[in-house]
């Protein structure tokens, strides 16, 4: 099994991060030992706990720890160790479905979703947060806080985003293996539930700040621990509206893809291009331009920089900010990502991977962060030996840091595979099938050695998870390579060999080079068919 296991993919990242490396692998390891296809998916704490009182009950929490712990799993070419998160989250549709239709939305009426008094054992009463809300919505709205087989949470903490957080490992499922049945039977219908949800419950409200006079607002919510201090509720927090633009996104892109629901769109449509803008602050420190996390919390940058998800979920799982996106909004993502990793040096209370996600996704240079991983996994107040991390809260999560390593190495995101783009020129690295989203196995070396030609040995081959289902609809993907050997103004033709027939792709002469205009490499990929790249003439 685990040969199988290990076959998957591997990365070399060079003799200058031997102790990263070690984590990486490490990381890979907690994972693939807590969670199998057809098992039960692991709490919190995987099978490592060693009483019977483990922290938070050992459950599925759903602000982040649970969806966190997958991460890396699709990069690393194992998509199949994520399926027992979609029979646990579906598992929790039923109680989602009656905390949505609940009537009223108060403080006394929460119990995981149940009226206090209805004496359901091993449930502790939610009065926390007084949502003052109607009630009555459709779709499903999920606690913070679930255990296997449907059982119900302790707690529910305000935060409205739970069940669009846990939509985007759906969408991360179906992106990276392009399985139609997957998406058809489990994703979608999901997706509807969140999409429905938030339709009956946000707001359709004049305002300023789009040029249309309104925007669809979500009028009672909570960031991630955010209103543990004062227990205030917000409206738009940061991380909500992010999670939502990237649910409504796939919603309008899987229902043209299963041609369903076409009557549905316009007003999925209106309500992602109206959503509130994010909010913005000043740094005290450096005082550049940051995002906010919420309304209240606007010129006190860093109040829940332990969570940094609560800043950084445009980036990631939102994936709604990245390299590509316009000047001033990156500008103000990086600021943001340096600001809040300032703060919790870079070491945030529940792991890793909620600070250098963000960090990679923005292009922060990759000298200093491989400089900062060995510094953090060399202090003995951070990490036991072992690499199991010494923080406030978590654990099995931990390993989803991985995907921040994989994507130094490769990102595509943004809609084309981008090879080393946060990856020192100076230092050697390679990989072999790590998978991107459209279903490309993809291999590369990066040698610094070889200037113009360091990144070589590029292979790319169409590797959906259900291909029978893939082939019914259409037996070739188009691939996008964003061009790695064009650089410094100067355009550089590629050879792109599939299957021994050989094409050139001819880089554009006047290339602008510009982060909205990259020059892109295009090629017909056919499942199961090998592809190279290299510059023409190589």
């Amino acid at each position: 099994m685990w040969q199988k296991y290990w076959a998957k993919s591997s990365v070399d990242l060079g003799s200058m991060n031997t102790l990263l490396e070690s984590y990486y692998y490490g990381s890979q390891y907690l994972i693939g030992s807590a969670s199998r296809e057809g098992k039960v998916a692991p709490g919190l704490f995987g099978p490592f706990n060693t009483n019977d009182a483990t922290g938070w009950n050992g459950d599925y929490t759903l602000n982040y720890n649970f969806q966190s712990q997958y991460y890396g799993v699709y990069t690393e070419n194992r998509p199949n160790v994520a399926l027992p998160f979609f029979d646990a989250i579906n598992s929790s549709i039923t109680l989602g479905k009656q905390r949505a239709q609940r009537r009223p939305w108060d403080q006394n009426a929460w119990q995981a979703g149940w009226p206090s008094g209805d004496g359901e054992p091993g449930q502790a009463q939610d009065n926390y947060w007084s949502t003052n809300m109607p009630g009555g919505y459709k779709g499903i709205e999920l606690p913070g806080h679930v255990g296997p087989f449907g059982l119900a949470g302790w707690t529910d903490r305000a935060q409205r985003s739970n069940a669009a957080f846990a939509a985007t490992t759906y969408i991360d499922h179906v992106e990276y293996t392009q399985d139609l049945d997957f998406l058809s039977k489990r994703a979608y219908p999901f997706l509807l539930l969140v999409v429905d949800f938030y339709q009956s419950y946000m707001q359709k409200v004049n305002s300023s700040h789009h040029e249309d006079g309104y925007i669809w607002s979500i009028p009672s919510d909570c960031s991630m621990e955010l209103c543990l201090p004062t227990h205030q509720l917000e409206q738009n927090p940061i991380v909500d509206v992010a999670l939502l633009r990237r649910v409504l996104a796939a919603a309008l892109s899987f229902s043209k893809t299963l041609k369903l629901d076409e009557p549905r769109r316009a007003l999925w449509l209106d309500i992602l291009t109206h959503l509130p803008p994010p909010l913005t602050t000043i740094d005290p420190v450096t005082n550049a331009t940051v995002f906010a996390e919420a309304n209240y919390t606007v010129g006190t940058f860093g109040a829940n920089a332990w969570f940094p998800l609560d800043y950084f979920a445009p980036l990631h799982p939102g994936s709604g900010i990245s390299l590509s996106s316009d000047a001033e909004t990156l500008q103000t993502m990086r600021n943001t990502v340096e600001g809040i990793n300032r703060i919790n040096g870079w070491a945030p209370e529940s792991g890793m991977q909620m600070a250098w996600i963000g960090a990679v996704r923005v292009g922060y240079n990759g000298t200093d962060l491989l400089l900062k991983a060995k510094q953090i996994l060399s202090d003995p107040n951070v990490f036991y030996p072992n690499f199991y991390p010494i923080t406030g809260g978590g654990g099995l999560e931990q390993a989803g840091v991985t995907l921040a390593i994989n994507e130094m190495l490769m990102q595509s995101h943004e809609g084309y595979i981008h090879l080393f783009p946060v990856w020192p020129k100076d230092q050697a690295a390679s990989f072999e099938q790590l998978r991107a989203k459209g279903a490309f196995v993809v291999s590369a070396v990066h040698d610094p050695r070889l200037g113009l030609q360091r990144i070589n040995s590029v292979h790319i081959k169409y590797d959906p998870v259900n291909a029978e289902a893939a082939v019914a609809q259409e037996e070739a993907q188009l691939c996008r390579v964003l061009n790695p050997w064009s650089e410094n103004h100067a355009p550089v033709n590629v050879t792109v060999v599939c299957g021994g027939v050989k094409s050139q792709w001819e880089a554009p002469q006047q290339q602008l080079y510009m982060a909205y205009a990259p020059d892109i490499i295009e090629f017909s990929a056919r499942i199961g068919v090998d592809c190279t790249l290299a510059p023409a003439g190589v």
